[in-house]
């Protein structure tokens, strides 16, 4: 639930560095532990390090006292990374968010709009609303997609995936779509070439040995 994995984090960093008070004296892990109010500092022992927490997925949260929907329970885990692991533990923090289900209905389907979109987030749209950087992954062979973006999907099997960014901050473009080839087996993937590359036909080979 949300406290817990607050508390879960909060311990992590306790390990990997220093909690200060208001005075600058170093804290124990029971003052942090019993009143989160009392530190106002935090040091890391190894200031160069990069620290990623993944929520795989969000929607799993579960509810609690004061958040007792699946709406509210994800809002709260949101708010509490967002407040404590980016903002003062200086943490980078990835929320894994499945589609709306509706998303993938025939309609949407016969659209092309089954690919994810910042309006199909799964019970919590706001997340991704308030997110600094959105990414899609969609996958089209569940859909029966005989192609898409000039690739032959059905040529591809099921390691086909698409990649488009579909919200983000800090400038730059938006909206280009990437195709990569995913070995779900080892977290393996590659970015390919334009459908038109002559070198595409290497890459349908080598999905034979995966």
């Amino acid at each position: 639930n949300p406290t817990g994995i607050h508390k879960y984090v909060r311990q992590f960093a306790f390990n990997r560095g220093k909690f200060y008070d208001k005075d600058n004296v170093v804290l124990s892990q029971e003052d942090i532990s019993s009143d989160g109010k009392k530190y106002t500092k935090y040091v890391p022992n190894n200031p160069k390090e990069f620290i990623t927490i993944v929520v795989d997925h969000i929607g799993l949260v579960s509810t609690e006292s004061g958040a007792e929907t699946d709406h509210l329970a994800m809002s709260r885990v949101y708010k509490y990374l967002k407040q404590y692991a980016c903002k003062f533990y200086d943490y980078a923090v990835i929320f894994v968010q499945q589609q709306d289900m509706q998303s993938t209905d025939l309609e949407h389907i016969k659209s092309d709009m089954w690919m994810p979109a910042l309006s199909t987030g799964s019970k919590n749209k706001l997340i991704a609303a308030d997110a600094r950087i959105v990414i899609g992954i969609g996958d089209p062979t569940p859909f029966n997609i005989k192609a898409f973006e000039g690739y032959n999907v059905p040529e591809f099997g099921e390691y086909l995936r698409f990649i488009k960014v579909l919200k983000q901050t800090y400038g730059g473009k938006r909206d280009k779509m990437t195709a990569i080839l995913l070995d779900g087996k080892c977290n393996h993937c590659i970015q390919l070439p334009s459908p038109k590359d002559p070198n595409i036909t290497h890459f349908k080979e080598l999905i034979k040995k995966w």
